[in-house]
C-alpha cells in the first residue's frame, strides 16, 4: 500500500482559507473540486511521497495563485496581471500541464466580462483543457 494519503492532502486542501480567499462560494468550490481532482491524479501517478508532497506544495501555489488572479485580476493592472498569468503558467507546467500563451491571451481578453465562477471555469480550462471521451465509437452509430 501507498504511504500517499490523498485523504489528508483533501483536508488540508480544504481547510487552508487562503487557496480560496478572493472567490465568493461557489467560484471557491469550483477551484477546490478542480484541485481535488488534482490531488487523486498525484496520488495515482507517484509513488514517492516525497514527490507527492512537494507535487501537492505546487499545486497548492498554483490554486492560491489562480484564486487571486481570478478573484481580482479585474482591479489590478497589465503588468500585474501579466506577473500572475506567468505564476500560473510556471506552477502549472510544473505540474505537467502544457499551457500555450494563446490560451491565456484569449482568457485575458474575456474574463472581465465573465460572472466569478465562469471566470474560475475557465482559467481552469486554460491549463487544463477538457479531454474528448477516450472511447467515441459510439458516437458513430
Amino acid at each position: 500500500m501507498s504511504p500517499i494519503d490523498p485523504e489528508s492532502a483533501m483536508i488540508q486542501l480544504y481547510e487552508n482559507e487562503s487557496l480560496t480567499e478572493n472567490l465568493t462560494d461557489d467560484a471557491a468550490q469550483t477551484l477546490l473540486k478542480w484541485a481535488e481532482a488534482q490531488i487523486m491524479t498525484l496520488a495515482e501517478n507517484n509513488e514517492d511521497e516525497a514527490a507527492f508532497e512537494e507535487l501537492f506544495t505546487t499545486l497548492r501555489r498554483l490554486t492560491r495563485t489562480m484564486n487571486t488572479f481570478a478573484g481580482l485580476a479585474a482591479q489590478m493592472d497589465m503588468p500585474k496581471q501579466q506577473t500572475y498569468m506567468e505564476e500560473i503558467k510556471a506552477l502549472a507546467t510544473q505540474l505537467g500541464f502544457n499551457v500555450m500563451d494563446e490560451q491565456f491571451s484569449a482568457y485575458n481578453a474575456s474574463m472581465t466580462d465573465l460572472e466569478e465562477t465562469e471566470r474560475v471555469r475557465q482559467l481552469i480550462e486554460t491549463i487544463d483543457p477538457p479531454r474528448p471521451p477516450e472511447n467515441t465509437d459510439y458516437l458513430l452509430m
